[in-house]
């Protein structure tokens, strides 16, 4: 069958009938995802913004976060940060980059911490230059606060916020506004 599934109109059709990422996002469960991938699949590899994702112990949202950008569209590119501290190249060539969720060296001195560390060692410069070119640059859960310690959020590589329990102490999953000073 072609075009249309089962079910008549736009929102049940099948993978194949797909014509852009917007109409494939309209779209419900298993269809959905297999019509963005048809139509992520469709586009020449050169077309597609490479998203680099950065992982390492204890980073355990790696596999969605590359599935995800795969399905948007993007060619992912996990990349474990040892390789990175070898070699920042990734880091340059990216359209994209993703600090996932997850609990990186077991969070065992604080959250995303040592990962911090080792990235302000050596890529922070790398990164500093990524944003500079106007490289999206997202954290995720652990990620985010990675960012926030590298300096990255909300700003040019110098830790100026910290993150804090919330006055409930207890876990709450709301949108934040955020202002930004334009300084």
């Amino acid at each position: 069958m072609t075009g249309r599934g089962i079910r008549d109109g736009p929102k049940y059709m099948n993978a194949g009938a797909a014509r852009s990422a917007g109409e494939a996002r309209a779209l419900k469960g298993h269809a959905a995802d297999a019509a963005i991938k048809t139509y992520a699949d469709s586009m020449p590899n050169d077309a597609r913004p490479r998203a680099l994702v950065i992982r390492t112990a204890g980073i355990n949202c790696d596999a969605e976060l590359c599935r995800a950008f795969e399905l948007a569209g993007a060619a992912p590119d996990l990349v474990h940060i040892d390789t990175l501290l070898a070699d920042a190249g990734p880091i340059h060539a990216a359209d994209l980059i993703a600090f996932p969720g997850g609990f990186s060296y077991g969070d065992d001195i604080a959250s995303g911490r040592i990962l911090a560390m080792r990235t302000r060692e050596h890529l922070l410069g790398p990164l500093r230059d990524a944003v500079a070119r106007g490289t999206p640059i997202v954290g995720i859960c652990n990620g985010f606060q990675v960012l926030v310690q590298l300096g990255l959020v909300p700003g040019d590589g110098t830790q100026s916020v910290a993150l804090a329990e919330n006055s409930g102490a207890r876990f709450l999953d709301d949108w934040v506004g955020v202002d930004l000073d334009d300084a």
